[in-house]
């Protein structure tokens, strides 16, 4: 389990994330609009470091005394699955239900994956790659995810059409004002002239280049 301060560095790696209404974010840990949420989740890391935690969050000690997070543990019967529940409910209920794409969500969601190639009779190397994939997460916090919905009722409001966000195609969408062409129009399909990076540590495969 790496540090906080670890995450948080490996976000400084170059990306670029455009805050709408203002521009390029030069660095997400500590721009207004994305330094909170960095925050969030660093915390979610260094909880598992924290004695006072770890009862809640380590899975008891195997054969070698090593203890796994519950986050990443792959469950083997009713006791696994009531302690990765009270993980889950421990670290969820600090922010609501608000912060929920920590690496146990991308655990969570890889071991749907490999359920569902095991299910379907897939190739071995299907069902390896689902393997691999699930243990990648947990061996370095790292997963792909996506997010997207509608925007928030400020942006719909604004008395300007032309500043205004709607939904198009599923994705979000900003009308652009006849200034700024199209590099900054976002929707499947659509050609842009810029790369779109999300705010998690997903540097491998999430990216969206129109």
């Amino acid at each position: 389990m790496r540090t906080g301060a670890e995450y948080r560095e490996a976000l400084r790696d170059g990306r670029r994330v455009w805050v709408m209404g203002e521009g390029w974010a030069g660095d997400v840990t500590a721009h207004p609009a994305t330094r909170a949420m960095v925050e969030e989740y660093a915390a979610w890391y260094d909880r598992h470091l924290d004695p006072a935690w770890q009862e809640a969050l380590l899975a008891p000690a195997d054969a070698d005394g090593k203890r796994v997070p519950w986050a990443y543990v792959v469950p083997k019967g009713v006791t696994d699955l009531i302690g990765m529940g009270r993980s889950f409910a421990k670290t969820i209920f600090l922010s609501a239900g608000n912060i929920t794409h920590t690496p146990a969500y991308g655990n969570l969601i890889a071991l749907g994956v490999l359920t569902a190639v095991q299910s379907r009779n897939a190739s071995r190397q299907q069902v390896a790659e689902a393997v691999a994939y699930r243990e990648m997460i947990a061996r370095t916090g790292r997963f792909l995810t996506y997010c997207g919905g509608a925007p928030i009722i400020g942006q719909r409001m604004r008395p300007d059409p032309r500043d205004r966000v709607g939904i198009e195609a599923g994705m979000l969408k900003r009308q652009p004002k006849e200034s700024e062409g199209l590099g900054r129009v976002f929707g499947f399909g659509k050609k842009t002239d810029f790369e779109i990076i999300a705010v998690g540590d997903n540097r491998e495969l999430n990216r969206a280049i129109g």
